[in-house]
């Protein structure tokens, strides 16, 4: 079935309301069996650095990565399936720098932020921390704070830097030693990146502090981060502290116990706290990957979990919370071979299987990942191109996605046409975008379930298809969609032919529109272009739905030609 759209969707009535319900897929945060499911793929080559950060927006995937000769902080966003949704964009530049780290990103609900380290060799010449503010599809909005010294001159250089978002802030978490020892610092920013509180000192103990990992804890309200800490001399410990939006620090002094050194601790939330993973060598010989649960006051709830039981070195713990469990990745080096591990944990913190190997090239480390709704991205550094790459990784019985229905178009003028539809399901993996076809040409890739196309010809009639690619790179197969959802539509562009709306019939809404040159049109209307129902058909040019504006949704109407 096809559908030729003649005019415009025209809304609104009243209030905006919550969208429409959609059919969801069952939700399958893990599987038994995780396993790359689509190439591994290099965002860029050459001159890359110290890793990369990642993040998911609901749609698709962020990373943020360091180069250098000269040093640029990068951002790109890419699908599920690792391939690249936008061309890379440039968050600073800088002609050296003392400690090169990766920028730190968080998606804020409508956007993202970062922190970074940034060498000031021309002013105050000493690397100072930043903060940026991005929107979701990557441009810079304002200009970037530093965050470190804020509004005075830095006497140091900062490392090391750490940020989590609250709901309605950040914490942007570093150290330096502008006090002689490294000591940790935080500064406070409101949700628009205005500087509340600065260069907060979180532990007044001067010998030396590192690593600082910062996460949001919402029952009390407060920042946990957690750093590594060397205050006896004698060996490496893991400290942590609360820092409220009111800047009150509490400590929570030192809350990893071990015969070994313990350092380099990473903090994820949970339903009920933060997970947090650390590197311990309180086994004679190599570093291990340890794991345990705290609670929402910072505490911890479990004993220490031992991740690998590995006799080889291994570095670079996070952990991942994926709705029903943690995944922990790190990397493990063997003999001169490098690569990035994964766990399976339990929401209680009960190892789930076995260790199993993400990357196999014998050159990757660095890595970090984020958990989309059925799979995670892995990100890292391939020392082999010296270049950040990104693999998916999800179920080992990706399938076929579902297909996009419910193809509608609206704001279709005498140049554009905006297309939308129905999300595809798939149960077992991420969808990573829509394929757009025009006349039976791809036109382009989208992760939205909409489509806005340019450059039309007046009065000229097109064909747009969509089909769905999830993140084993796999394309739904049309021969397997339902006859009764329309998986095609035809437009008419047009400069004049519109459809309006009276209200002033109260509580009826009152549609009219000029000839479209049809016998008879069908009236389409729902709280989403995605998600329309036929609600009459009528030989004239008018249309009453009664009683709509007694209500506080806000709705949208097409009319097409039911011959098509």
């Amino acid at each position: 079935m096809t559908r030729k759209i003649v005019f415009v969707i025209l809304f609104i009535i009243t209030a905006i309301a919550a969208s429409a319900s959609v059919p969801q897929p069952e939700y399958m945060p893990y599987c038994n069996s995780p396993q790359q499911i689509a190439p591994m793929q290099t965002i860029i080559n050459g001159n890359v650095c110290t890793g990369s950060s990642i993040v998911w927006n609901g749609k698709d995937f962020a990373v943020a990565w360091l180069s250098y000769s000269p040093y640029y902080a990068y951002f790109t966003r890419l699908y599920a399936d690792g391939t690249p949704a936008a061309p890379p964009v440039a968050l600073f530049d800088a002609d050296t720098s003392t400690n090169p780290a990766p920028p730190v990103l968080v998606w804020n609900g409508s956007g993202y932020a970062a922190a970074y380290l940034k060498y000031e060799e021309a002013t105050t010449g000493q690397q100072s921390v930043f903060f940026c503010r991005l929107d979701a599809n990557g441009s810079l909005i304002g200009s970037p704070v530093r965050v470190s010294f804020y509004g005075e001159t830095p006497l140091v250089s900062a490392n090391r830097v750490s940020m989590a978002f609250s709901g309605n802030g950040y914490c942007v978490a570093w150290t330096d030693a502008r006090n002689g020892g490294y000591q940790i610092f935080a500064t406070l920013l409101d949700a628009s990146g205005n500087v509340t509180y600065h260069d907060t000192l979180l532990d007044s103990n001067p010998i030396w502090q590192s690593e600082p990992s910062v996460e949001w804890l919402p029952g009390p309200g407060v920042y946990l981060i957690a750093y590594t800490d060397n205050r006896t001399t004698v060996k490496e410990e893991i400290y942590a502290a609360r820092l409220s939006p009111a800047n009150v620090v509490t400590s929570n002094g030192r809350i990893i116990t071990s015969t070994g050194n313990s350092w380099s601790p990473t903090l994820e939330r949970g339903p009920q706290g933060s997970a947090m993973t650390w590197v311990d060598n309180r086994n004679v010989g190599n570093p291990d990957i340890y794991f345990a649960l705290l609670n929402n006051t910072g505490s911890k709830v479990t004993g220490d979990i031992l991740i690998s039981s590995s006799t080889e070195y291994e570095e670079y713990p996070v952990c991942v919370w994926t709705g029903v469990e943690w995944g922990v990745f790190w990397f493990r080096l063997i003999g001169s071979s490098y690569d990035i591990w994964y766990q399976r944990v339990s929401s209680s913190g009960t190892l789930i299987g076995e260790n199993v190997q993400v990357t196999a090239t014998g050159m990757i480390t660095n890595p970090k990942a984020a958990f989309a709704g059925r799979g995670f991205l892995v990100t890292g550094m391939d020392y082999a191109a010296f270049g950040s790459f990104v693999q998916p990784w999800g179920c080992n019985y990706a399938e076929l996605p579902g297909c996009p229905s419910n193809l509608l178009a609206y704001g279709v003028s005498g140049s554009t046409a905006t297309i939308a539809w129905q999300p595809a399901l798939d149960n077992y993996t991420d969808i990573a975008y829509y394929a757009v076809y025009r006349n039976n040409a791809e036109i382009a890739k989208t992760s939205n379930t909409y489509y806005t196309d340019t450059g039309l010809g007046l009065n000229t009639t097109y064909n747009y298809t969509v089909r769905a690619v999830n993140a084993a790179q796999y394309m739904n197969d049309p021969q397997t969609c339902s006859p009764s959802q329309p998986q095609s539509v035809y437009v008419k562009t047009s400069s004049s032919f519109t459809l309006m709306l009276d209200k002033s019939s109260d509580p009826d809404a009152h549609l009219y529109w000029n000839d479209g040159g049809m016998n008879s049109y069908n009236i389409y209307r729902g709280t989403s272009p995605q998600v329309m129902s036929l609600i009459g058909t009528t030989s004239s040019q008018s249309a009453d739905d009664n009683n709509v504006l007694l209500d506080t949704n806000t709705y949208f109407y097409t009319v097409d030609d039911p011959g098509q």
